[in-house]
């Protein structure tokens, strides 16, 4: 029996490749990089058609998945996975650790102007901190309300709407839904016919203290016209809201990470604009955006891995011009403070854009 499992396993081992070779992977149509200096490219892909990308080193050491959070050019924070927050009043030059707590949820802020702002840390009972000082020092505030707080925007030092946990139950478990405070986080009032999504990145956006939108599951978009007190939904032909921006009250952007959509309407209908998988967008305004997308891939000895670059539109996703690709670049989240200034973190270095 032995002797025939020995003389079984190279004829297995045949047809095995054999089978492989009879589907191989098909060559990505704009080339393969791993024939060319794209394998050893180790820099972000440069130049980007209408806009300037600077690197600076951070000190301490940092993962890329460090999200920014900045003010202006001076004032920023990195938020990190281990639940440690980062400030820098000189642009980046030096950083000073200013907030620590251990969370399984991601840290999220929210300035009101350079002196006060909100950070939220997981907890039970929508926890908050609050600084009135830039952030050099937090004070904790509690809710009665059991729950978790994901996402928040204050629209002033009481006012605030927010994507937030509650308690499950049979009938909802494991539910995130609209909240609203008007008294600075003491108290909220939930909107549990609402049914948010956690794999929308940014989760809600208001555009002023009126109009807002908030990501829902399997592509559901919720919109407020009255600063959370009520909403309204559409479900859109997008499988997920997995990034979504709005320039106004009828432009907007998202991505379901397959593809790049445009809405009109203000969300009632939905078309596709670019067809590459959308990791990050940003729009400095209803016609001028940049994307960063899988440009490529690299099929080396079976093995598939993907070419990251820029895409920049300035005729709101009509056409698009691209930067060269990298196999070894990546940026989780970025922040812009402005719709012309933005901020990431790769490779230990914190990446500065600028609009030209």
């Amino acid at each position: 029996m032995k002797n025939k499992l020995v003389l079984l396993c190279p004829l297995l081992l045949c047809l095995f490749l054999h089978c492989r070779k009879e589907t191989p992977i098909e060559e990505p149509t704009g080339g393969n990089p791993c024939r060319n200096s794209l394998t050893t490219y180790t820099g972000i892909p440069t130049p980007v058609s209408g806009w300037t990308i600077e690197e600076k080193n951070i000190n301490p050491q940092l993962s890329n998945s460090a999200k920014p959070y900045f003010l202006n050019e001076q004032q920023g924070f990195l938020l990190t996975t281990n639940g440690v927050v980062w400030k820098t009043a000189d642009g980046g030059q030096s950083w000073k650790e200013v907030f620590q707590k251990y969370t399984y949820l991601e840290l999220q802020m929210d300035f009101i102007d350079e002196k006060q702002g909100f950070l939220t840390a997981g907890g039970n009972f929508f926890e908050l901190y609050k600084t009135t000082d830039g952030g050099d020092t937090w004070e904790r505030q509690e809710s009665a309300q059991a729950g978790s707080l994901y996402r928040i925007d204050f629209r002033n030092a009481l006012e605030a709407v927010a994507a937030a946990t509650t308690p499950a139950n049979s009938a909802q478990p494991d539910s995130m839904h609209i909240c609203r405070t008007s008294d600075g986080g003491l108290t909220w009032q939930i909107l549990s016919q609402t049914d948010l999504s956690y794999f929308s990145q940014n989760g809600l956006q208001m555009l002023n203290d009126s109009l807002g939108f908030f990501g829902g599951k399997e592509g559901r978009l919720y919109r407020t016209l009255d600063g959370g007190n009520t909403v309204a939904s559409v479900k859109t032909n997008l499988k997920e809201l997995y990034y979504f921006q709005f320039l106004d009250s009828l432009t907007g952007y998202a991505s379901d990470y397959t593809r790049l959509y445009k809405t009109s309407d203000g969300g009632s209908s939905w078309q596709a604009i670019q067809s590459l998988p959308i990791l990050l967008f940003h729009f400095s305004s209803p016609t001028e955006g940049l994307v960063m997308s899988y440009l490529d891939q690299c099929v080396d000895f079976d093995i598939v891995t993907f070419a990251i670059g820029f895409l920049t539109t300035s005729d709101g996703g009509n056409t698009f011009q691209s930067s060269p690709a990298s196999l070894n670049f990546n940026l989780w989240k970025w922040h812009f403070p402005t719709p012309t200034l933005g901020y990431s973190v790769w490779n230990n270095k914190l990446v500065k854009f600028t609009k030209q």
